[in-house]
């Protein structure tokens, strides 16, 4: 519908990849949100679903849920 080059792992497309770990459970906490925003209904409550690694244009961006800084 948008025509770009998203969703597919072919040569040339952008290597754009989202790993998530449906089992890994988290305790939410307001204080440690990235956003300025510290505003959440789910403060303290125990969620399942955790984003472990994220690549965008090739380039690792979370590893192992830590958010890889520009170098």
């Amino acid at each position: 519908m948008l025509k770009i080059n998203k969703g597919t792992l072919n040569v040339g497309s952008d290597a754009d990849l989202t790993i998530f770990d449906p089992e890994k459970t988290w305790i939410v906490d307001k204080t440690k949100f990235e956003s300025k925003g510290m505003n959440s209904p789910f403060h303290g409550m125990k969620l399942y679903g955790v984003v472990t690694d994220t690549i965008v244009n090739g380039l690792v961006r979370v590893l192992d849920g830590n958010i890889i800084e520009d170098s």
